[in-house]
């Protein structure tokens, strides 16, 4: 065996260490995205139920409103007399 050859061979060695591990780490990064789309997903989720809490609280809010001001007029008006 010369230089070449094992030279040749060494190179092997390491391009099919690097094709593994490459491997691997596009297999993890998959996952992980995979991992981050349902997280992302839930969190739309949980926002879309909130804005829908928050118009439903605006909705009420504003007869709730309306009507303490009128009960603070008659009892302002029943304090008078």
């Amino acid at each position: 065996m010369d230089a070449f050859e094992v030279l040749v061979i060494i190179l092997s060695v390491f391009l099919a260490v690097f094709l593994l591990l490459s491997i691997m780490l596009v297999t993890f990064l998959i996952q992980m995205v995979k991992q981050v789309q349902r997280i992302t997903d839930k969190a739309e989720q949980a926002v879309d139920q909130a804005g829908t809490v928050a118009e439903n609280v605006a909705k009420m809010a504003a007869p709730a409103a309306i009507a303490r001001f009128f009960v603070d007029i008659a009892e302002a008006r029943k304090r008078r007399k």
